[in-house]
């Protein structure tokens, strides 16, 4: 079994990140169960500031600009539910090309749908980079559900079959994520029963951890630091296929 400081070298950012960056990754869920989530990250966001820039990633999911609008709305829409005052802005992003720095945002939001088109994207427009440097330099990054996975060093923890079309005809098909933390590879939307995917994933990829986040949970990753949060516990698989539970 691990213990809790295995888990912070596991799941926790180096030295090279600021004492202020911190990095959400949401388990993903509907509005009502990711609410414990939205508020403590706007607690942190909010912290000091009469008004907040949120830039806000959406591309996960293919669609016209059309459908990323009413996305921006439904982000809006949900935390303003817990903003009362209405001091953020969130900027849409379907371009990663035209966003020349992040140093003007106070976070990031990058929302959920195929890990593997969010990853090309990703690495086409050269974004992987500017992403991490902000966060070395004390940003704030929500990943959500797709957005999380992003983060871990394989994305291949699980492909949903809606998406494999998608995959095979734009040949999406790079699986190295940003690998930020320490060989640790992320499966949101975990759930009883979901076991195999991981023993799946672990019999192609045996030097990689997994950390299984369950919907309406999140873990928290910080400087030499890590925090649970939501009703369920996160669990952890190392190579060998020992589990450890965290909450």
């Amino acid at each position: 079994m691990y213990l809790k400081n295995s888990l912070i070298q596991i799941a926790s950012l180096n030295n090279d990140y600021s004492d202020k960056s911190i990095l959400f990754l949401s388990g993903g869920g509907s509005e009502s169960v990711t609410q414990i989530i939205d508020t403590f990250f706007l607690e942190h966001v909010l912290l000091n500031k009469d008004r907040i820039k949120i830039l806000y990633i959406p591309i996960a999911k293919s669609g016209d600009m059309n459908v990323y609008k009413k996305s921006l709305k439904w982000l809006k829409d949900k935390f303003l539910k817990i903003d009362k005052n209405n001091k953020l802005d969130f900027i849409l992003c379907t371009k990663l090309e035209n966003i020349e720095s992040l140093s003007d945002y106070d976070a990031l939001y990058i929302g959920g749908g195929n890990t593997y088109r969010l990853l090309h994207l990703f690495n086409k427009a050269n974004f992987t980079e500017k992403l991490i440097q902000y966060l070395k330099l004390g940003g704030i990054v929500y990943g959500a559900s797709a957005g999380a996975v992003l983060f871990g060093q394989k994305i291949s923890t699980f492909i949903e079959d809606k998406y494999l079309p998608e995959n095979k005809k734009h040949k999406y098909i790079e699986e190295f994520g940003l690998s930020i933390l320490n060989s640790s590879s992320f499966l949101t939307h975990f759930e009883d029963g979901d076991e195999l995917k991981v023993f799946e994933f672990l019999s192609e990829s045996n030097d990689s951890n997994v950390v299984c986040i369950p919907p309406g949970v999140a873990l928290i990753v910080k400087n030499n630091s890590f925090e649970v949060i939501g009703p369920k516990s996160i669990y952890l698989y190392n190579p060998n296929g020992i589990i450890s539970e965290f909450n």
